[in-house]
């Protein structure tokens, strides 16, 4: 192990992680500590997500895996190698070779978690933080922002530049590793495998994921992942495998280009971003800035399109129980189905097979039920989602600075909030009368129901009902 005063290996002690995730953590301590929109302060201006969805984690390390990571990509495991071999069909002799691949990428991987990178040491992160309290959007009444004693934005730039550009000419070897691994079966392959390799690799792009997309609704959701989560038998699984590869095809691209925006941007986002600071000038019209936010956000509303295009192929080859509960599933995953919102559609499930299964005269009337709330959700969830998107889209090119307004839109969107839960609430008490006091009490998802009402948020009365 490596160890000086000035340098820190990745392997050192000192950070307590697994060894795969360490170097991938120091990067991401990096970046928490000098984000991108951090050094501007104006991420700090974006809402925090309800408490509930807040992540209970440590600080420092440990806090940094769920900060954004670009530079250093996701560790592929053995696990990971076997499902490939097998989508990709290889045979004995593919597969050795493609496992001595594995074996060069995995070697790759040591190297780098011994090398030696310039770290960010505690003056700068604190640096980091005061500017990110200093652009903090205050509420009424709170106290005005103090400053410490004055710093050198430049300084901080100077020592976080030095620590990416480190890690990132680090991760140039193993990039190449994985590439090879997978190159090297191109002259072996069949016609057959050859597109089923080019999904392998597309599966490996999205499983970096796009953090940058989190704020469009929809945007950031897989919906592979989504897919194979659900465990859908496999003549269904058959029928949507070519609307998923076409998916695939669209999707995985634009994470990449999104992910290459900020590779080769940010570092120089961050300097003109520095040099404002030093010189006390307004950082929210700087014009690379707000080159990069529409850029990023350009991105971000095509991996929202291409999901809602192949959402709706994806429906119309389901029944409808099967598409209803995907969309369900793929707004839950999207954050526009939180715990706002006490969802019926189980309860309504149980009663109609209860009725079915005790042959009941109900058992019409609730399906009628259902058909009813679901028409009715869809139509209220479609318009809260419209102006979400819309506004949120503004977010981004604004670089986050519209988010002065977020009381404002909040406002507008508690009636719709408030008649979803109206719908909700209405499709489980109309199901509760078809079925009568004492049958309800046999099915238990109605005792489900009363606990999930209880401790449901009300827009603009509770205190977790934050930015929509």
């Amino acid at each position: 192990m490596k160890h000086s005063a000035s340098r820190v290996s990745l392997t050192s002690s000192r950070f307590n992680l697994p060894a795969a995730g360490k170097a991938r953590s120091l990067a991401a301590m990096a970046f928490m500590a000098a984000t991108l929109l951090d050094m501007a302060g104006v991420q700090a201006q974006v809402a925090s997500p309800p408490p509930s969805t807040m992540p209970s984690m440590p600080p420092a390390v440990t806090k940094a895996r769920a900060q954004p990571m670009f530079t250093v990509p996701r560790r592929m495991t053995p696990v990971e190698l076997e499902r490939f071999a097998t989508w990709m069909k290889l045979s004995e002799p593919q597969r050795e070779l493609f496992e001595a691949g594995f074996r060069k990428y995995d070697a790759a991987w040591e190297r780098f978690l011994e090398v030696d990178v310039p770290p960010l040491n505690e003056v700068t992160m604190e640096g980091q933080r005061e500017r990110m309290e200093r652009t903090r959007v205050r509420q009424p009444g709170e106290e005005a922002y103090k400053p410490p004693p004055a710093r050198s934005a430049m300084e901080d730039y100077e020592q976080y530049a030095s620590h990416m550009n480190a890690i990132k000419e680090a991760v140039v070897p193993l990039n190449a590793a994985e590439t090879q691994m997978f190159e090297q079966l191109t002259s072996v392959l069949s016609d057959e495998q050859v597109p089923l390799r080019q999904r392998a690799i597309w599966e490996r792009e999205r499983t970096e994921g796009c953090f940058w997309a989190a704020l469009i609704p929809g945007a950031s959701v897989d919906l592979v992942t989504l897919i194979r989560r659900m465990k859908f038998d496999d003549e269904l699984m058959e029928r949507l495998d070519p609307i998923l590869a076409e998916y695939e095809a669209a999707y995985s691209p634009l994470i990449s280009a999104g992910r290459k925006v900020i590779d080769d941007s940010h570092l120089q986002v961050v300097r003109e971003i520095a040099v404002a600071n030093d010189s006390g000038r307004d950082i929210s019209n700087l014009p690379i800035k707000r080159q990069y936010d529409e850029r990023i956000t350009d991105n971000a509303v095509r991996l929202r399109e291409t999901n809602l295009r192949s959402l709706k192929q994806l429906q119309e080859a389901m029944s409808e129980d099967e598409a209803w509960m995907l969309t369900q599933k793929f707004w839950f995953e999207s954050d526009e189905l939180h715990p706002l919102i006490p969802n019926p559609q189980k309860i309504v499930d149980a009663a109609i097979k209860h009725a079915a299964d005790h042959e009941l005269e109900a058992h019409d009337a609730l399906m009628e039920v259902r058909k009813s709330f679901r028409t009715s959700f869809d139509e209220i969830h479609g318009q809260i989602d419209e102006r979400r998107f819309h506004w949120r889209e503004h977010c981004g090119r604004q670089g986050g600075t519209h988010f002065k307004e977020m009381a404002a839109v909040r406002k507008k969107l508690e009636p719709l909030y408030l008649r979803l839960q109206e719908v909700c609430e209405k499709a489980v008490i109309s199901a509760k009368s078809l079925l009568g006091a004492e049958t309800v009490a046999a099915i238990p998802e109605f005792k489900n129901w009363t606990t999930m009402w209880e401790r449901r948020i009300i827009p603009g009365q509770d205190e977790h009902w934050t930015t929509p």
